[in-house]
């Protein structure tokens, strides 16, 4: 492997002093050596040195660095805060929800029992317009047209109608504000099912791309370390980040439910390189139980949380071996290739 590095020197002083310094000087006037003889020999002279002290100082910028390196980020994704906020909304949206769904049945039972009662009274009102009715018939048949029994029966008959007619405009009223009820709660409840499927859209999303909720690098390589696979890189929060060998980088986190991709297949093609697979895991880009199981008993090797899960942040994805160039910076570890064979 080619070591050699480039360097520019970055905030140092530059300083220029005059070192001693002896002349020669050409003796004999104006002499040209166009027209001196080939054995003439040249006579020469001395001149007076003279030391200068440091006369001046300046401040340059640059940087230090070397060749061939490069830089391993951790990525950017939804922090724990972000994942926590997003059940949250869930949360939210489904108590509303389930709510809206208790009132609206609440509603629809009251505004059926007025309607039961309408039409109960509208029955009613019909049952006894029509015995009073044929009361009239029978009353006021031949000779009973006119005898007190027929105007009485005629006068009960039209306050039975006007009765009846009250009734049924009250039957009216009460289906007309049942199905305005009904149609508001309808559209709350759609909305409230839009703002749920809005908030586990939103959820997913930040799950998806979720990142180690760690904040802190408690340990780093240290400069010239040979990473291999399998291996810390660096840790966060005490818990190790290893290297897995890929040439697609990470860019969602691994679990059950995620759509198949290479990713997926780097993923598992290292579990099975390092001897977690166990028996059910075969090559695949799909995420599947088995994947998740192998997950499990790699992170129990590391000694965290055992989730079958794999959040941003939580490994890194590389090449082939790395070797560690030099302290790295906040949130970065300066890597670069390693000599092949190691």
């Amino acid at each position: 492997m080619d070591t050699r590095k480039r360097v520019i020197v970055a905030g140092t002083a530059v300083a220029v002093l005059a070192a001693p310094i002896i002349v020669l000087v050409s003796g004999g006037g104006s002499g040209n050596a166009a027209h001196a003889s080939s054995n003439a020999q040249t006579s020469t002279s001395t001149a007076r040195v003279v030391r200068t002290d440091l006369a001046s100082t300046e401040q340059v910028s640059g940087n230090i660095a070397y060749d061939g390196s490069y830089s391993i980020v951790n990525p950017p994704g939804g922090n724990a805060q972000a994942v926590t906020q997003a059940e949250q909304q869930l949360a939210s949206a489904q108590a509303a929800l389930a709510a809206d769904e208790t009132s609206s049945s609440d509603t629809d039972a009251s505004n059926w029992f007025s309607l039961s009662q309408a039409e109960a009274a509208v029955n009613n009102a019909l049952a006894t317009l029509t015995a009073d009715q044929a009361a009239q018939s029978a009353d006021c048949a031949g000779s009973g047209a006119s005898s007190p029994k027929c105007d009485q029966d005629g006068q009960k008959v039209n306050q039975d109608q006007a009765q009846l007619s009250q009734q049924q405009t009250a039957l009216t009223g009460a289906q007309l504000n049942a199905n305005k009820a009904h149609h508001q709660d309808q559209a709350k409840l759609a909305s409230d099912n839009m703002a749920v499927q809005n908030a586990t859209a939103a959820l997913a999303l930040v799950e998806r791309t979720a990142t180690n909720p760690g904040t802190t690098y408690t340990a780093l390589p240290a400069a010239g370390q040979i990473i291999s696979q399998g291996q810390q890189l660096y840790a966060i929060d005490g818990k190790p980040v290893p290297l897995f060998y890929g040439t697609v980088t990470m860019w969602r986190d691994f679990r059950l439910g995620m759509d198949d991709g290479p990713d997926v297949g780097e993923l598992t093609a290292n579990l099975i390189a390092l001897g977690f697979g166990g028996s059910n895991l075969t090559q695949s880009n799909h995420f599947s139980q088995a994947t998740a199981d192998a997950v499990s008993r790699w992170q129990a090797s590391l000694g965290v949380a055992q989730t079958g899960a794999v959040r941003l942040g939580e490994v890194i994805f590389e090449p082939a071996v790395r070797r560690s160039v030099a302290p790295p910076p906040p949130g970065r570890c300066w890597m670069q290739p390693a000599p092949p064979g190691s």
